[in-house]
């Protein structure tokens, strides 16, 4: 996928609300619940196995499936039969853009979201839905209906390019002598400008400009512009390719990635995983009594190789190094969450080498990304769910370069995470 650019870094973290992955565990807490039962003793532990001993039990897992997005009928996410659109049917990721000609950042983004076709021209498809906010935007959206109405949907997007590219004149002059205007543009587009002229000047399409505006209000869309990444709100969307590329990248992981696995682990059984990294291979007991959901969650992701060729994204020098997102800035995750599994473990971080699962300020938004304690880290008490412990390779996770994806520029990648695996012990 894409590397974004520097500019890229003030968007990642500011995104992180929205696509629930995650910048990293910086939540301080106290434990609130009564010690609880410790791990039991493993028979037999991964510090004492080579890399991929045991059982494996990857293939009870199934193997995920990058599918368009598809949006119920009765739903806001659902297209209406003639809708302009750039890109195709098949497309993975839909976005619906609530835009407004007359705005300037409008104007940008909708050449932000040409370049993102172009860029993705498999994954993504542009559905417009007009959204003016003044007289003279209002125009012009009739003005590209009525295009649509002469030439279709390339005509739509062929007369938008020429507006864009004409819009501080246009909208700057009065609305009463707009219409010829939009006409001379049409022309330029290869349109009848007489026939679109005599359209804007009857309102011929207000219909439709009015029905996409009331359609906005009911689902609470006050203004331009506002998108939808499938049924991912971004409001106030960035205009840059590099951000809506970042966007498109997140939206494509958890695609792929759309529903929880089902539970293949056995919490009576034992379970081993070994961390492949380019400084070492980190060796971990899983604590599958303890944290069944997290487990097998990590298991499965490990087993479909959602985590191989991913990079430490974020190493703090003596508190945490943390993996799991594809996206490499601390953002990405899959479409689901799990439930926290910290409440009556009776383990604390009160030592290095714990493994956790990473989340956003909200309860049960872990997904994919994961931590290694590397000293005593007590401020994520009663707050993070410890589901294993290193028992072997901890110099490699010592070892691991620092980097903070808030600060570092997204091309300067850190140590490599090769694969994970996971087996069930002896």
């Amino acid at each position: 996928m894409p590397i974004p650019t520097t500019k890229t870094l003030f968007a990642a973290c500011a995104l992180t609300a929205i696509l629930a992955a995650g910048c990293g565990p910086a939540v301080t807490a106290t434990p609130t619940e009564e010690p609880g039962a410790l791990p039991r003793e493993h028979t037999v532990s991964a510090a004492d196995l080579q890399v991929g001993d045991g059982t494996d039990i990857c293939d009870q897992f199934p193997t995920p499936e990058l599918a368009p997005f598809k949006a119920a009928s009765n739903t806001p996410f659902a297209i209406i039969p003639g809708e302009p659109q750039l890109g195709p049917d098949s497309a993975l990721i839909t976005i619906i853009a609530y835009l407004d000609l007359g705005c300037a950042d409008c104007t940008a983004l909708v050449r932000g979201l040409q370049g993102l076709a172009e860029a993705y021209p498999d994954e993504v498809r542009i559905v417009w839905r007009h959204l003016p906010g003044d007289p003279n935007a209002e125009l012009a959206a009739e003005a590209l209906e009525a295009a649509s109405a002469q030439g279709g949907n390339g005509a739509f997007w062929k007369y938008l390019d020429v507006l864009a590219d004409h819009q501080p004149e246009w909208h700057a002059m009065p609305t009463d002598e707009l219409a010829p205007e939009l006409g001379t543009l049409a022309d330029l587009a290869g349109l009848d400008g007489t026939i679109l002229t005599e359209a804007v000047n009857d309102h011929k399409y207000k219909p439709q400009i009015d029905a996409s505006i009331g359609g906005a209000a009911q689902i609470g869309i006050p203004q331009a512009p506002m998108l939808f990444f499938n049924d991912l709100p971004v409001p106030t969307p960035p205009t840059a390719l590099t951000d809506l590329s970042l966007i498109t990248d997140v939206v494509l992981i958890r695609q792929q990635y759309a529903t929880p696995p089902p539970m293949v682990i056995d919490p009576a059984k034992d379970y081993s995983a070994w961390i492949v990294t380019e400084k070492g291979t980190i060796a971990v007991d899983l604590f599958a009594d303890l944290a069944p959901e997290t487990v097998n969650n990590f298991a499965y992701l490990a087993c479909v190789g959602y985590y191989d060729n991913l990079t430490w994204h974020r190493v703090i020098a003596g508190q945490i190094a943390q993996a799991g997102d594809p996206t490499g800035l601390g953002v990405g995750g899959p479409g689901y969450n799990i439930i926290d599994e910290f409440a009556g473990s009776g383990l604390v971080f009160d030592h290095a080498g714990w493994v956790s699962m990473a989340h956003t300020s909200q309860p049960n938004s872990a997904g994919g990304q994961f931590f290694i304690t590397l000293a005593p880290t007590e401020n994520l008490n009663g707050a993070f769910t410890i589901f294993g412990e290193v028992v072997g390779g901890m110099d490699a996770a010592q070892s691991l370069s620092p980097r903070d994806p808030q600060t570092t520029p997204p091309d300067q990648l850190g140590d490599s995470l090769e694969t994970i695996v996971v087996r069930q012990e002896p």
